[in-house]
Formats: C-alpha cells, sequence, structure tokens
C-alpha cells in the first residue's frame, strides 16, 4: 500500500483539480513499479463538503469517508 499522508495546495477551481489529478496519477504509477496493489488518500475533517474524496472519486477511486482508496 501507498498512501499520501498529506496534500495541500493554494490551487483553485480547474487548477487545483489538474493538480490533484496529476499527484495521484503520479500515486498510481510509483505504486505499480513497486508492486503494491493499492492507494490511498486522506482528506480532511475540515473539508465539510469532501470536495478531494470527490475529485478522486471521479477518477474512479472508491470513497471510505474522508478517504480515497484506489486498488491496482
Amino acid at each position: 500500500m501507498l498512501q499520501q499522508i498529506y496534500y495541500c495546495s493554494l490551487a483553485t477551481g480547474l487548477k487545483a483539480v489538474k493538480y490533484i489529478k496529476i499527484l495521484h496519477n503520479e500515486m498510481i504509477e510509483e505504486a505499480k513499479s513497486r508492486g503494491l496493489n493499492y492507494c490511498m488518500s486522506p482528506g480532511s475533517h475540515e473539508d465539510a463538503d469532501r470536495v478531494f474524496v470527490r475529485i478522486l472519486e471521479r477518477q474512479g477511486w472508491q470513497i471510505r469517508g474522508y478517504l480515497a482508496v484506489k486498488k491496482l
């Protein structure tokens, strides 16, 4: 399992979405290169609308509360 511990960005709007996609696509590639089966990326409890994990959900990640999980 490869886990992203913390993500923070000052980007907003479409740039913020693009940066999240880029980071997590690279994370998936790194996990695959290491022969790992899962990627995990936690959102923040301060993100009441769960925008971060919903962006990942649209990219095929499964959501568990504030946690996004990708089975490879």
